[in-house]
């Protein structure tokens, strides 16, 4: 989903929704990785490596810079995530007092914690009032 913070809520789930319940071959992306997977192994491995570590911009477009994930909805606490990307959220499932954790895994060679914990910060921040807002207003409440 290219530039999602111009999107609005409803928009973005509207996105995801279609995502998961479009057929397979209908979404371009996983078009592209279908393709992909029927090259002989030595070949996908340079098409990664490529993809990762020479181009930027092939980096960006195929595999972002950065993702969600919703590991510890099963009960698993991860102390090490690796993942090929610049940074990954994971949370947990809400409590019962509403409370939801979110962690960081991040490349210690792009930012360092100091980076991390503000940008978690700001995410808290943001959650808390403006994401509040917009799913009161997107509600009618």
């Amino acid at each position: 989903m290219q530039a999602p913070e111009t999107l609005s809520l409803p928009e973005i789930q509207r996105r995801v929704r279609q995502l998961k319940e479009s057929p397979i071959k209908e979404m371009g992306s996983y078009r592209r990785l279908i393709r992909t997977t029927k090259f002989p192994w030595p070949i996908r491995r340079m098409l990664w490596w490529y993809g990762l570590c020479v181009s930027g911009k092939q980096k960006s477009t195929n595999f972002g810079t950065y993702s969600v994930n919703s590991v510890r909805t099963m009960g698993i606490r991860m102390i090490q995530f690796l993942v090929p990307i610049t940074s990954t959220l994971y949370y947990s499932s809400p409590g019962a007092d509403g409370e939801l954790n979110i962690q960081m895994a991040f490349d210690h060679r792009v930012f360092d914690a100091l980076t991390a914990g503000r940008a978690l910060a700001e995410l808290e921040k943001v959650l808390n009032n403006e994401m509040v807002a917009e799913i009161t207003k997107s509600s009618g409440r």
